[in-house]
């Protein structure tokens, strides 16, 4: 699964008021950030859109000037960067408060496993590795059906092998992932080989 965002509203707003009587003078200015950001998790696999949240935030400064008889006082200030970013930070607090909400959605879409199987490289004790990892889409929590390849069927015109016939004789699950390999831990079964192999299981 992948986080895509895009953002949907960046803006900055003023608006100004003035009074005057009898020599007096008094403005504002308020200054308002609008923050919009659009958030979609979507799954790498099937390019399903899994979830789609959206956070707003805003930012607020008011500034106000008194002019008596032509001599003024009174503040101004530009912290216009201060408020988008404060903005911003609002609606992705906004957006990550959705997420936690939504996230048992997440928890029951199913892991698509790998198509890819793996072959034993090293069975030390209860420890086995495999020669498959992250970038075959092996990952930790997964469990893999160690089978013992008993014939080979071969492409009568090729000589290439078509079909392995298999026995299973054990289960692992995956505990520890890198990018071309990964480690397991035996959960039934006996006598392991290198080169055995290890199919996904659900």
């Amino acid at each position: 699964m992948v986080m895509i965002g895009s953002v949907t509203q960046f803006d900055l707003e003023k608006q100004g008021s003035n009074f005057g009587l009898f020599g007096v003078n008094v403005g504002s200015q308020k200054t308002e950030a609008l923050v919009t950001l659009n958030a979609r998790i979507v799954n790498t696999t099937t390019g399903e859109i899994l979830m789609t949240v959206e956070g707003t935030g805003q930012g607020n400064q008011n500034d106000d000037q008194v002019v008596i008889f032509g001599i003024g006082g009174g503040t101004t200030t530009s912290n216009e960067g201060k408020l988008l970013t404060s903005a911003t930070q609002k609606a992705v607090e906004q957006i990550i408060t959705k997420m936690k909400t939504n996230q048992s959605k997440l928890a029951a879409v199913p892991k698509v496993l790998p198509n890819v199987t793996a072959v034993v490289a090293d069975v030390t004790g209860n420890t086995v590795v495999l020669n498959k990892g992250k970038s075959d889409g092996y990952h930790a929590g997964m469990k893999v059906s160690i089978e013992r390849v008993g014939k080979e069927i071969k492409d009568p015109q090729t000589g290439k092998v078509i079909r392995s016939v298999t026995t299973p004789i054990g289960l692992v699950e995956i505990n520890d992932v890198d990018q071309s390999s990964s480690v397991g831990t035996i959960i039934s079964g006996t006598g392991f080989k290198v080169g055995d192999i290890a199919s996904p299981q659900q």
